[in-house]
């Protein structure tokens, strides 16, 4: 700074002092905030504050975990229940329609062999008939994790005559893990509780018949049935009435 301020004339002394000592308080200023920084005292993060914090997203993370269970939990129940009042839709539109199903003979009557063969493979006959049952029924059983179909073709009885009437074992919705979390908890027919109920309807009028018989008068038989089905895990429960007079299913 010295030799430039000697070559230069048009630069006084003064002047090159005046830049010399912004320099000098330039760098002393750069050390301070140097030192600042690296104080032990500067303001962050305790040990305390951190496992606070810590703490806090493990209480969220497990809230969140819990709600989606809930959720999952709910749905199954939700599912299981439309399952079974699509299903019964679906029957009564076969009935409706007179719909055909695969059978083979035996003695003077039928076997269903729709979806499994095996009845008639013990019989030593061929799955290759065809027959328009009389009756779709469904069997509601308690604490039974799905409901029993049949078709009416060995006995118009309105009674599941296995294995020769068995149509398709129809199961709630399961748990991703497998586990069967949904079951009938309680059947009440005419507002008696019973250990099991069936539900049929018959060719052509599409009619719904609650534990009906072939003779009429059926002492039995009722015009109503509630279903109610029960998550094991959060015991939460949803209702399937049945009607006979109007025919409806529906979910409460």
């Amino acid at each position: 700074m010295r030799s430039e301020c000697k070559e230069n004339r048009s630069v006084g002394l003064y002047d090159c002092r005046s830049v010399g000592r912004f320099f000098r308080r330039h760098q002393a200023e750069q050390r301070t905030v140097l030192q600042a920084y690296s104080h032990t005292d500067l303001p962050g993060f305790t040990m305390v504050e951190l496992i606070v914090s810590v703490a806090v997203i493990m209480l969220i993370s497990l809230a969140v975990v819990g709600d989606i269970a809930r959720t999952r939990q709910q749905a199954e129940l939700s599912q299981s229940t439309y399952i079974v009042q699509n299903e019964m839709r679906n029957m009564q539109a076969d009935a409706l329609a007179a719909r055909s199903i695969k059978t083979c003979p035996y003695s003077s009557t039928n076997v269903v062999c729709e979806y499994d063969p095996g009845p008639c493979r013990a019989l030593a006959q061929t799955c290759s008939g065809l027959v328009s049952p009389p009756i779709y029924g469904a069997v509601y059983a308690v604490n039974a994790t799905g409901v029993r179909e049949f078709a009416d073709v060995y006995a118009a009885d309105f009674a599941e005559n296995q294995p020769y009437e068995a149509m398709k074992f129809l199961p709630f919705v399961k748990a991703n893990s497998g586990s069967k979390n949904v079951i009938i908890s309680s059947v009440v027919a005419g507002g008696v509780s019973v250990g099991q109920a069936v539900v049929a309807f018959q060719r052509q009028n599409g009619m719904m018949r609650i534990n009906g018989c072939a003779s009429m008068p059926c002492a039995g038989e009722v015009q109503t049935l509630t279903v109610t089905l029960k998550h094991i895990q959060t015991n939460k429960t949803k209702d399937i009435v049945f009607n006979a007079i109007t025919g409806r299913v529906n979910v409460q």
